[in-house]
Formats: C-alpha cells, structure tokens, sequence
C-alpha cells in the first residue's frame, strides 16, 4: 500500500500546483483539487493537515523540479557557464510560450499573491528562489574561473539580480500575452551586459 499511497500524494500534488499556477491560491479550494483527481477527501486529508499544508508542499515540490532542471543544465560540460544559465532560463521561456504566456512561474505568483498575508509561504518562495541563485552564482563563478566573466562582479548578487529579472519578465510576460518581456530579458543580460 505505500506505493499506492505515495501515488496517491504525487497525483494530488501535480494536479494542485496545476491549478494553483491556473488559477492562484485564493481561488483554488480543496474541492477544486478532489475533482480534478477523483480522490476521496479522506485521502486528501491523510496526506495533507489542510490547505496550507498543501500549498506549501505544493511550493517545494514545484522548487525540488526546478532544482533538478537547473542542475541538469548547469553541469553541462559540454557548454560555456553563461550558455548553460541562459539556456535554462530559455527553456522556461519555451514552455510558458506553448502554453500561450498564461502562466508563469508558481513562486513568483504565489509570492505576489501571499507574501504579504502568510509568512509560511513568503519564507517557503523566498527560500526556494534563494536556492535557485545559490546554484546560478556557482555557474558564474565557473564563468569567472574561465575569464568569461568579469572577475570583479559579485556572483551572488548578480544571481539574485538575474532571478529578480526573470520573475518581473515572468509577470510582463502575462500582462502582454507574449514572450517579449522574456526574450528581452534574454538579450539583455546574455547579449550586452555579460559578455566579456
């Protein structure tokens, strides 16, 4: 039965970020989850202490994919540092495209949404985020290293900067309905201001 179970979690957990990247948090309740699954609210309430509780889950499980993707790209030996940062973002980029610039990014959604009203999820998206500029500063770093880069910017500060530009390029991006913003952001930053 534990396999069972865990399916059971993974089901809710994917079906649930999928409609809180939809639709926000506010307007996602439960039930909204539970019909989208044909799981019983027993089986919900086994696995999560309520809505919070998934919702934060939710959070890391969306941060722990991200994670995997980012490592995969940025070990890719085969490739410069700066390719491999940009072509992670650029994948992103390709994927919210297919789905017609609808939604963006679950952290950055739920951090605009929440942040101010549940410290739970600011911390958990501020975390996350954070993680994501540790693993990018590490792949400057080796910019740096190869003289790719300029040895005097400060690669954590430059990570965070470039989160900050994904998420803001993220959020233009829905508000105009294409990917202008992101191919802006793109160009910018891989075209003109980082190229040794």
């Amino acid at each position: 039965t534990h396999m069972k179970t865990r399916d059971t979690k993974t089901l809710l957990l994917e079906h649930g970020t999928r409609l809180l990247i939809e639709r926000g948090y506010h307007a996602t309740g439960i039930q909204d989850v539970l019909a989208a699954t044909g799981v019983p609210k027993g089986s919900f309430y086994h696995h999560f202490r309520n809505k919070e509780d998934f919702g934060l889950q939710a959070i890391q499980r969306y941060a722990d994919d991200a994670y995997c993707t980012l490592d995969k790209r940025l070990s890719d030996e085969r490739r410069p540092p700066l390719e491999r940062v940009r072509r992670f973002f650029a994948d992103i980029f390709a994927d919210w495209d297919q789905r017609s610039c609808r939604e963006g990014c679950l952290l950055g959604n739920l951090g605009q949404e929440l942040a101010d009203v549940n410290e739970s999820f600011r911390q958990t998206v501020a975390a996350s985020l954070e993680q994501w500029a540790q693993r990018i500063a590490t792949c400057l770093s080796e910019a740096q290293r190869r003289g790719e880069l300029d040895p005097d910017i400060n690669v954590r500060e430059l990570a965070s900067q470039l989160i900050d530009g994904f998420e803001g390029a993220a959020l233009r991006m829905k508000l105009v309905k294409n990917t202008s913003p992101l191919d802006g952001f793109l160009r910018l930053y891989f075209d003109r201001f980082l190229t040794a």
